[in-house]
């Protein structure tokens, strides 16, 4: 099974001039806490992948409809109403993809 890497070019071609305390990122993937300077944490990249999983099943992505200056201004009002990575473990839709993946798998040969 192959492994999946995203990546944010436009913060890869700047990370040799990144200073500690600047804000780098794309305004539509940013966490609320990468956005209020306050720390960068695994919550920042579970938030982050939530946003590529909303752009792949829309083809937009969160707040496209807005300015980048008025999307951040959005997700950091947002911060709050995050959920952690065991409740979203047990969201039925990531359930659901655990058991058609591993009945893919087991179907395959790969998993047994």
């Amino acid at each position: 099974m192959g492994l999946v890497k995203l990546a944010d070019f436009g913060v890869a071609t700047k990370l040799t001039d990144v200073n500690t305390h600047s804000v780098v990122g794309t305004p539509y993937w940013m966490a609320p806490e990468v956005i209020e300077l306050s720390g960068a944490c695994a919550a920042s990249d579970i938030w982050s992948l939530g946003c590529t999983v909303i752009e792949l099943l829309t083809c937009v992505p969160l707040y496209y409809d807005l300015q980048p200056m008025s999307a951040l201004l959005r997700i950091v009002k947002d911060a709050r109403q995050r959920p952690d990575a065991k409740t979203l473990l047990s969201h039925p839709w990531i359930q659901n993809c655990r058991r058609v993946l591993q009945s893919s798998l087991r179907h395959s040969g790969t998993l047994k």
